[in-house]
């Protein structure tokens, strides 16, 4: 398993979800709510990521065939934070102006 129990899942602000789970509501129906996310919004298109570091975290850089043409533009950095050998929080960044401070292609 690459992810420890109790692990986040952080989207800036203006990009949260509503996933549809109260706090409350068991650990299964938030996973179940998880994966219709990835499968219906993160994965519905092709990805290509490329590693590379935030503020001394391990990061990917994200580049997503959104139109199906074959061109990947950035879309995403995400920010991996490693606990135990574990991933134990995943932070997205989606907004083009934190793109400048990296040193990264707009497109791969």
């Amino acid at each position: 398993m690459l992810t420890r129990l109790g692990e986040t899942l952080t989207l800036e602000p203006a990009q949260s979800l509503a996933l549809g789970v109260a706090a409350s509501e068991r650990v299964g129906a938030l996973r179940d709510a998880l994966e219709r996310f990835a499968a219906e919004r993160m994965f519905a298109t092709p990805w290509r990521l490329v590693p590379t570091g935030a503020n001394g975290q391990l990061a990917f850089a994200c580049y997503q065939d959104a139109d199906g043409g074959g061109r990947f533009t950035l879309a995403a950095i995400n920010v991996l934070t490693v606990r135990g050998g574990r991933v134990a929080e995943l932070s997205g960044f989606v907004d083009p102006a934190l793109y400048r401070r990296f040193d990264l292609p707009r497109e791969r």
